[in-house]
């Protein structure tokens, strides 16, 4: 669990040539020297000699959400990339500034996402510690809380929190005909701004008249006219687990934010509520829930590879190799996987998930466990109900058939 810092955060600005995956391919600085970063890789690309900056590959596909093109021709574009200690957070490309035609001057254009973590003081409440876990920087909201296990260890918090990936984007607005229309604005995860142009080429001079404290409307001190202005500290709920609670209230560890959708609905697969998903937990009288095959497979692969395979014996493999009598659990089909219940508990599974939580203090470790909390939530729970939908009314698991192979006498078959 790693507590934000806003004195972490540092950007470069660099020419990019191409992103990927796995790597940003830099040509230049913003100078045109030669990129040199700890862990930079050296290399050759389109017969250029390119620096390649290590990157998650979350911080990538938050990248492709908001823009389409992943190489540039030339000598490159000019782009920003953000770090939280030495781990890449965000990429940022300078766009054309329709207004004019032209791309900003290098030495005047700076990042968006640069500006708003600059003036996170102004966001986040002195007397609240946030943290980051490289997809959200988040804090609680009030001191409730609601206590969801039977010792109280487990209980929801309100938080207010910053979408990452949706700092410092254009953004797109429908008109009351629902037609699509282009808005001079910019997100900066606080507010957008209408008086600033279009898009998020911003020169530092505009990005001072951001008013961070202001989430109703913001005045262009040029015409005296007031424009609306929309706040984008989001709110959400976060898991929390103290194992000394009541005794010790300063060990305790959060889970990644679980987002509150209100389009969520039963109808809808492709829509998640994670909060319903959190809420599933609590037993229900007539319908109690246990964690699923799919949690022991995603987090024995997650954390076997984080830290190393012994630390997943807790999940008790064989013993399910043994029930099931299947060696490879993965050949299983999906839906069986879903609505086989192990027999963990489900309060020390996230203790145990929450142990590595608490430890972690390196970025993309975080991602990859933030990544597998919410995977857990979505697809890694099965109720009592779900369980006994399998079968037909009046059958249970004594009346599936199996075929026992008979031990063969391979020197009968060999004579």
């Amino acid at each position: 669990m790693i507590k934000f810092d806003k004195n972490k955060f540092h950007s470069d600005y660099v020419y990019v040539k191409k992103i990927t995956q796995n790597y940003i391919y830099v040509l230049t600085d913003v100078n045109g020297h030669v990129y040199n970063k700890k862990n930079v890789v050296k290399g050759y690309y389109q017969g250029k000699k390119v620096s390649k900056v290590k990157i998650h590959n979350a911080t990538f596909f938050n990248y492709v959400k908001h823009n389409s093109i992943r190489e540039f021709y030339g000598s490159g574009r000019l782009g920003c990339i953000s770090f939280y200690d030495d781990k890449v957070i965000n990429i940022e490309i300078q766009k054309i500034d329709f207004k004019t035609g032209r791309y900003i001057d290098p030495s005047v254009w700076k990042s968006t996402f640069e500006s708003v973590i600059d003036r996170t003081n102004e966001i986040v409440p002195d007397n609240q510690t946030a943290y980051i876990d490289g997809k959200e920087i988040f804090w609680l909201s009030s001191d409730s809380k609601r206590n969801i296990s039977p010792d109280s260890c487990f209980s929801l918090h309100e938080v207010n929190y910053l979408d990452i990936a949706r700092i410092g984007v254009q953004i797109e607005k429908k008109d009351n005909k629902d037609k699509k229309i282009v808005e001079p604005k910019i997100e900066t995860s606080i507010q957008v701004a209408t008086v600033l142009g279009l898009g998020n080429n911003r020169s530092l001079e505009d990005l001072k008249k951001l008013n961070f404290k202001n989430n109703k409307t913001i005045k262009n001190e040029d015409s005296k006219e007031e424009k609306d202005s929309v706040a984008f500290v989001k709110t959400g709920v976060i898991l929390s687990y103290n194992p000394l609670e009541g005794i010790n209230e300063d060990i305790v560890v959060y889970s990644p934010v679980l987002k509150r959708n209100e389009n969520a609905s039963s109808k809808s697969k492709k829509v998640k509520n994670e909060l319903i998903d959190i809420l599933s937990l609590v037993d229900k009288e007539d319908n109690k829930t246990y964690f699923n095959l799919n949690f022991v497979l995603k987090s024995a692969s997650v954390i076997g590879e984080l830290y190393g395979y012994d630390e997943t014996d807790f999940l008790n493999i064989p013993e399910i190799i043994q029930n099931t009598g299947v060696i490879c659990l993965n050949k299983i089909d999906d839906n069986s996987r879903k609505n086989y219940a192990v027999n963990l508990d489900k309060w020390e599974c996230l203790s145990w998930l929450f142990k590595f939580i608490y430890s972690e203090n390196d970025l993309y470790k975080m991602l990859d466990l933030n990544k597998l909390f919410k995977y857990i939530m979505n697809n890694g729970i099965v109720s009592e109900k779900n369980i006994s939908d399998v079968f037909l009314e009046g059958k249970t698991t004594t009346d599936i058939s199996l075929y026992i192979p008979k031990q063969i006498d391979w020197k009968k078959l060999k004579s």
